[in-house]
C-alpha cells in the first residue's frame, strides 16, 4: 500500500507533466472508481478541464482543475498512475489523454482505488475533513 511518502513521490513525479495541461479525453473503464456516482457525468466534467496544480493531502493526490473543481485520486492498496505507458497495461481502470499528446493510465489490479470530483474549495474541505486529519506538514499540526 502506498504510504504518504510514496504518494508524495508520485505527486512530485507527475506534477511537471500534468500541471498546465488540459484533459482532452477521459475514459473511466471501471464504475467502482467513481462510486457512488456514475462514471459518465464525471468523464464529461473532466473533459476539457485544465490541470492547474497537482497536490497531495494525506494519501490523496489532489488535482486542482479549472472551474474550481478538484479531482481526488486515492491509490489504495494496488493503484498506480502510469505516464505514457508503451502499451495498454493490464488492469487499466481509467485513461486520461492530455492536450500535448501524452497519456496517463490509472491501473489497479485489486480495484480498490477511487476518484472523486468535488466542486469548490468548501466541498473539498468538507470531503477531506470527513476522511483525514490534519496535514502533518502544515502549521496546523501541533503537539
Amino acid at each position: 500500500m502506498p504510504e504518504l511518502p510514496e504518494v508524495e513521490t508520485i505527486r512530485r513525479q507527475l506534477a511537471p507533466h500534468l500541471e498546465g495541461r488540459t484533459l482532452t479525453a477521459v475514459e473511466i473503464l471501471d464504475a467502482r472508481w467513481t462510486r457512488p456516482l456514475s462514471p459518465a457525468p464525471i468523464e464529461k466534467q473532466l473533459r476539457g478541464a485544465s490541470i492547474e496544480r497537482v497536490g497531495r493531502r494525506g494519501k490523496y493526490l489532489l488535482w486542482s482543475l479549472s472551474g474550481q473543481r478538484h479531482l481526488l485520486v486515492h491509490l489504495r492498496m494496488t493503484g498506480a498512475l502510469l505516464f505514457d505507458p508503451p502499451v495498454e497495461p493490464p488492469h487499466t481502470r481509467v485513461r486520461f489523454e492530455l492536450d500535448d499528446g501524452h497519456r496517463l493510465a490509472y491501473v489497479d489490479p485489486r480495484r480498490f482505488g477511487t476518484g472523486h470530483l468535488v466542486a469548490g474549495d468548501d466541498e473539498l474541505q468538507a470531503y477531506l475533513v470527513k476522511r483525514i486529519g490534519v496535514e502533518p506538514f502544515t502549521p496546523a499540526f501541533t503537539a
